[in-house]
Formats: C-alpha cells, sequence, structure tokens
C-alpha cells in the first residue's frame, strides 16, 4: 500500500527513494506502451499505403488498356502489352 505522503515532514530519504524508483517504472512502462503502439501504427499506415498504390497503379493499367483496346497490337502502349497477362480487358 501506498505510504501517505500529505504530510512531507514524516517522509523519509527512503521513502523519497522508493516513490522515485515506482515512478521510474511507471515512465518506462508507458514509454515501452508508446514505442510499441507507433510500431504498430507504423506498420498499419505503411501497409495501407501499399495497398493504395498497388490498386491506383492497378487503376492506372486498366484504364490504359481499356483506351487502347480498339487499335492494333502494334499500336498498344508498352504498359499494356507488358501486362496484358494481368488485366483481362487487355487480352483481346
Amino acid at each position: 500500500m501506498a505510504k501517505d505522503v500529505t504530510n512531507t515532514s514524516n517522509l523519509s530519504v527512503d521513502d523519497i527513494s522508493v516513490q522515485l524508483a515506482v515512478l521510474k517504472d511507471d515512465i518506462a512502462s508507458l514509454t515501452s506502451t508508446m514505442a510499441d503502439l507507433t510500431k504498430a501504427k507504423s506498420a498499419e499506415a505503411a501497409n495501407q499505403a501499399k495497398s493504395t498504390a498497388q490498386d491506383l497503379a492497378n487503376s492506372g493499367r486498366d484504364k490504359a488498356c481499356s483506351r487502347s483496346a480498339l487499335l492494333p497490337v502494334s499500336a498498344l502502349s508498352p504498359v499494356c502489352l507488358r501486362h496484358a497477362a494481368n488485366v483481362r480487358i487487355c487480352d483481346g
């Protein structure tokens, strides 16, 4: 149980040392928790950014290929030809 520290004249050096040790442990625990949270949120944000970038790249390829679907193969963009196997609309 924590010692009553409302009357500071009753505190000894040992009491203050114990309180400082508890405070130090609490700060270390909070710091560790915040570090773990920061790592988790960072990984989550990175994964979301990668997913969004992939979605945008796929959308761009789809649009490039769909616009050139009526052109002869020799006129297709390199992007469309390179990704033709992955994009159904470019399959001809």
